[in-house]
């Protein structure tokens, strides 16, 4: 299991929008009205906005286990996978996004704080070949759910075989069947 560092941008979250649109929409109207009650109703979430800590700057780490390289189509993939928060202490969303023509399943994992996170995704490849398990899609949320950071990260790839019936309708080269004695 190896894990991938992912790094974190972080921007203002819809909550910090909200509560700096409402503070300053009272504020001014209290200011250009003369009314103190407007004033005072921008306070709490001026208040809120300046008081709450903001996220550092850092890496979350995301790692991602197979038990195995090599699959059968529509075998069941296990995806094992760990999330380290890092700055992320608010908590960490992460939705795996498989792309629908080759695979099926989904899964999502939340953590809340800063602790770390293991699930066991299960995923059925739906066509043979090199198949991508990914990307997974992260939503980070700094310490007082401020500051918000979205990523994206891939998690490796495995070998799909078609299954064995299959295989023994393909055409044979005819140079390949004088080579073997077949």
């Amino acid at each position: 299991m190896t894990a991938t560092p992912v790094e974190l941008r972080w921007r203002p979250s819809p909550l910090a929008a909200r509560l700096a649109t409402v503070g300053a929409l009272a504020a001014a109207a209290g200011l250009l009205m003369g009314r103190a009650e407007l004033i005072v109703l921008a306070i709490p979430a001026l208040a809120t906005l300046a008081a709450g800590r903001r996220a550092g700057p850092g890496e979350l780490a995301v790692a991602a286990a197979t038990p195995s390289d090599r699959y059968v189509e529509d075998d069941r993939v296990d995806i094992d996978v760990t999330i380290t928060p890092g700055p992320a202490a608010g908590g960490v969303r992460a939705e795996l996004a498989l792309p629908a023509g080759a695979w099926r399943g989904a899964g999502s994992l939340t953590t809340i704080g800063g602790l770390s996170a293991t699930r066991t995704w299960s995923a059925v490849p739906s066509r043979w070949g090199r198949r991508s398990i990914g990307p997974v899609r992260l939503r980070a949320w700094g310490p007082s759910r401020l500051d918000v950071a979205t990523a994206e990260v891939s998690l490796g790839q495995v070998d799909v075989y078609p299954p064995t019936a299959w295989a023994r309708h393909l055409p044979l080269p005819p140079r390949l069947v004088q080579r073997t004695g077949l």
